[in-house]
C-alpha cells in the first residue's frame, strides 16, 4: 500500500482554514439605525457598510487581533505625529491638558476646518490614538487629544482622578477648542473608556437644549456602566485575563505611584480600590475618589446610558460581537437606543474586529484598521448632509 502523501495534511489544513474563513469569517457589518430621513441618507453615503469585513486569516479570533494590534503598534514609529501640548488648569486645583496634533507638511489645513476631539482609552493617553489622528489630517481636519486627569504623566496636584471622565471638565476643554477654532465645526470620537464620557457629555449638552458637535462616534463603547454590568462582565473574558491585565494597570496609572505623602491626602477608598480583586470592585469602592459622596451619585452622574436617550446630535457606534472587552451582552441591553425616528443614532455592528483592533486583509493586514476609514466616512457623509438637519439636531 502506497504511503500517505506528506503534502495532503498541510494542503487539507489549508483548505479547511480557507472554508470556514469565507464560510463563517468573512461578513458583511450589520446596520442598526433610526429611521430618520437624515440618518438614511447618511448611510447612503457610506459605502464601506456595504461590502463584507476581511480580517486577516491568521488572525480572525478576537484575542489573536489584539495580540496583533500590540505587534502594529510596536512596529509603528510614530515619527509622522507631533503634538503641542495645552496644559488646562481646574477651578478645584486639578489639571487636565489638550494634546494638539500637528499636521505633517504634507497637509495644509485650513484654520477653520472642522475639529476633531478624541477621547483616549481607560489609561491610555495621546500615543494610543494616532491612527485616528491620521485620518483626521487625511481628511483635512484638525485633532486634538483630551487628556483627562491622571493622564498627563505627571504627579497629580488634586487625589481626584477618573476612569471615564468628567463631562465638568470636559466642558472647560471644549471651550478652549471653540476660543482657539471659534469658526471650526467640532466632531468627537470616543475610544472604549473615552466613549462613557463623550455619551454622557452629548446626552447632558442635547438635554440642556445646547449642540456644540456636529456629530460623535464611539469605538468600541461599553454602554451600562451600572454596578454588574460594564466592568464587571470584562471578568468573564479569557479565564479573567483582561479584567486582571487592565485593573493591573489602572492601579499603577492611578494609585500605585503615590508617594505615602500623597496616600495620606487620598479619600477614603483608596485602600479598597488597591485591593480590589476586578474593575468591578475597583469601581464599587473607587467614588469618593472621583469626587462624589455616594456609589448612587457616582452611578447617576457618569453612566452613560442615563442620558443616550437625550442625544440628538448625529452618533455613530462601532461594535465587534467578538470583543472581550466591552462584551457583546452590553450591545444587545442597549440596543434599543437605535431604534426609532427621533434621533440620528447608528450602531454599525461586526462579527469580528475584537475590541479597537478591526484590522483587515486576509494575508496582510492593513496598516489603517478598517475602522477608522468607517468613522470619517460617516463624519463627512454628515457634514455634507448637515443642511438637513436644524440646529437642534432635528430633521
Amino acid at each position: 500500500m502506497s504511503a500517505f502523501p506528506n503534502f495532503l495534511l498541510p494542503l487539507g489544513i489549508a483548505a479547511g482554514t480557507a472554508l470556514y474563513y469565507f464560510a463563517f469569517v468573512v461578513r458583511q457589518p450589520k446596520v442598526r439605525m433610526s429611521s430618520s430621513r437624515f440618518t438614511q441618507q447618511v448611510f447612503s453615503k457610506m459605502p464601506s457598510l456595504k461590502s463584507a469585513f476581511r480580517p486577516p486569516i491568521f488572525a480572525f479570533n478576537g484575542h489573536l487581533q489584539i495580540i496583533l494590534m500590540q505587534i502594529m503598534q510596536r512596529l509603528d514609529s510614530r515619527k509622522d505625529i507631533q503634538f503641542a501640548r495645552e496644559h488646562v488648569p481646574l477651578k478645584d486645583g486639578g489639571e487636565v491638558a489638550l494634546d494638539w496634533a500637528i499636521p505633517p507638511d504634507i497637509f495644509r489645513i485650513p484654520h477653520h476646518a472642522p475639529v476633531v476631539i478624541i477621547l483616549h482609552t481607560i489609561t491610555g493617553d495621546s500615543v494610543d490614538c494616532v491612527q485616528a489622528i491620521r485620518s483626521a489630517h487625511k481628511a483635512g481636519m484638525h485633532a486634538v487629544v483630551f487628556l483627562r486627569r491622571g493622564h498627563l504623566g505627571i504627579p497629580r496636584p488634586t487625589p481626584q482622578y477618573n476612569l471615564l471622565g468628567s463631562t465638568a471638565d470636559m466642558r472647560v476643554m471644549v471651550d478652549r477648542v471653540h476660543r482657539k477654532h471659534p469658526m471650526s465645526k467640532l466632531l468627537g470620537i470616543g475610544i472604549s473608556a473615552g466613549t462613557g464620557c463623550l455619551v454622557r457629555y452629548l446626552g447632558e449638552e442635547n438635554l440642556s437644549n445646547r449642540y456644540p458637535f456636529v456629530a460623535g462616534a464611539c469605538v468600541c463603547p461599553g454602554y451600562d456602566t451600572r454596578l454588574g454590568l460594564a466592568f464587571a462582565r470584562m471578568k468573564h473574558g479569557l479565564f479573567g485575563f483582561y479584567d486582571w491585565y487592565i485593573l493591573k494597570v489602572v492601579k499603577r496609572v492611578f494609585l500605585q505611584q503615590l508617594q505615602s505623602e500623597d496616600l495620606a491626602r487620598m479619600p477614603k477608598g483608596t485602600k479598597e480600590c488597591l485591593e480590589a480583586r476586578s474593575l468591578g470592585e475597583l469601581q464599587e469602592n473607587g467614588y469618593m475618589l472621583e469626587g462624589f459622596d455616594s456609589v448612587e451619585e457616582y452611578v447617576d452622574n457618569t453612566n452613560p446610558v442615563g442620558v443616550a436617550s437625550h442625544i440628538k446630535t448625529p452618533m455613530l457606534a462601532l461594535n465587534a460581537k467578538d470583543d472581550p472587552v466591552c462584551v457583546h451582552q452590553n450591545v444587545e441591553d442597549n440596543v434599543h437606543l437605535f431604534d426609532g425616528s427621533d434621533h440620528h443614532r447608528m450602531l454599525v455592528l461586526t462579527e469580528r474586529g475584537s475590541h479597537c483592533c478591526y484590522f483587515e486583509g486576509m494575508f496582510v493586514p492593513k496598516e489603517m484598521p478598517w475602522c477608522w476609514p468607517v468613522v470619517f466616512e460617516y463624519f463627512e457623509a454628515v457634514l455634507e448632509s448637515a443642511h438637513m438637519l436644524d440646529d437642534t439636531g432635528s430633521s
